[in-house]
């Protein structure tokens, strides 16, 4: 299953389409269009059919155990869903951190904060390093993922 990276916003306003939906089906007692939605959460027709869609394609399962690190690398993309996950990334990153080379040590370091406690844009990585910004993330996915190779061999020995 692909997975997408989804902002905060546009989740917001499908749970606000979500909510809409079922409390106009407890009053009408049926289904609203496309229309009828878009006009209740004063939305474009098509942001409603796109969010729609987006639904539809999208698996969304609750109660769900989930590895604490299943959505951090997907598609050479890092995706954290909040911010007790990225705490627990860096904390990780930062006690594993020896099993980099040096040059990955400088760039996660920098990327999360953990050489000056400034958490450096990939846009500054490009200029220190002189790097593309694809091969940037592309360092960042490989190191997260030899981390966390590590930490879960680590795991399987104990």
């Amino acid at each position: 299953m692909k997975k997408l990276k989804v902002s905060v916003y546009f989740i917001e306003r499908i749970n606000k389409m979500l909510k809409a939906e079922r409390k106009f089906k407890e009053t009408n007692k049926r289904t609203p269009t496309n229309e009828e939605l878009a006009t209740l959460l004063d939305e474009k027709l098509q942001d409603v059919v796109d969010m729609k869609e987006l639904l539809k394609k999208t698996e969304i399962k609750k109660n769900e155990y989930h590895h604490p690190y299943a959505c951090y690398v997907s598609n050479n993309e890092i995706c954290i869903k909040d911010n007790n996950e990225y705490e627990k990334l860096k904390l990780t990153i930062k006690n594993n951190i020896d099993v980099l080379n040096e040059r990955e040590q400088k760039i996660i370091g920098r990327r999360f904060g953990l050489i000056d406690g400034y958490n450096y844009t990939i846009e500054q990585l490009m200029d220190e390093f002189d790097l593309s910004r694809e091969r940037v993330k592309q360092i960042l996915v490989k190191s997260i993922r030899k981390v966390m190779r590590l930490v879960n061999k680590k795991r399987m020995t104990t």
